[in-house]
């Protein structure tokens, strides 16, 4: 692998590192600011479209996209432990108002949180 190769695929791998630890730490009830795109670029020290461009044409998903995947399946998680309320699950994962969580959820699953929630039951 030559050098420019190895350098975008330390970077791939580095953010999908932070974008791991980040959440465990959010799951865990440690960190409760959702990171964006431009968060994950300054912890490599790099621009954010920088690390966009990367990310997309070494996955073929974009930062956001990852991001977003990893919200919900952190979601998804918090929503099966009942000792959680659905307000403690949105402001856990870094949504000022529990609308914006139902919205962002509903768009990416289908389902309302409570919808969500009752399928499990």
């Amino acid at each position: 692998m030559n050098a420019h190769r190895k350098k975008d695929h330390d970077i791939v791998r580095k953010f999908i590192i932070h974008l791991e630890d980040h959440y465990h730490q959010m799951q865990q009830g440690r960190a409760s600011i959702q990171l964006r795109v431009n968060d994950y670029a300054k912890k490599q020290g790099i621009h954010e479209n920088y690390l966009s461009n990367i990310v997309k044409e070494k996955t073929g998903k974009a930062v956001s996209h990852w991001i977003a995947e990893k919200t919900v399946l952190i979601s998804k998680r918090l929503l099966e432990n009942f000792s959680f309320s659905i307000k403690e699950v949105s402001y856990r994962l870094g949504f000022p108002y529990i609308s914006y969580f139902t919205i962002f959820f509903k768009k990416h699953t289908g389902f309302t949180p409570t919808e969500f929630r009752k399928m499990i039951t």
